[in-house]
């Protein structure tokens, strides 16, 4: 699946990659099936929400596009 490769590639990175919620942690990559109660509590962690193919451009580039948080219905 595209989340496995995804992760895979997180991992080379030297990032911790987790399937489910903790507190703490720095990012929450979603892909189109994302709850939307997972994405409010992550928020409100201090997480930020970053749909899965902004992530791996962020991790190319360094950038992050403006409409990442609109593309995920999530009202900032």
């Amino acid at each position: 699946s595209s989340s496995s490769a995804a992760s895979d590639v997180y991992k080379r990175q030297g990032l911790q990659v987790m399937q489910t919620m903790a507190n703490g942690i720095t990012f929450l990559v979603c892909g189109p099936r994302a709850g939307a109660l997972k994405i409010e509590k992550a928020r409100a962690g201090g997480a930020f929400v970053v749909a899965q193919e902004h992530f791996t451009t962020l991790l190319e580039t360094g950038e992050l596009p403006d409409e990442t948080v609109a593309e995920l219905g999530v009202v900032a």
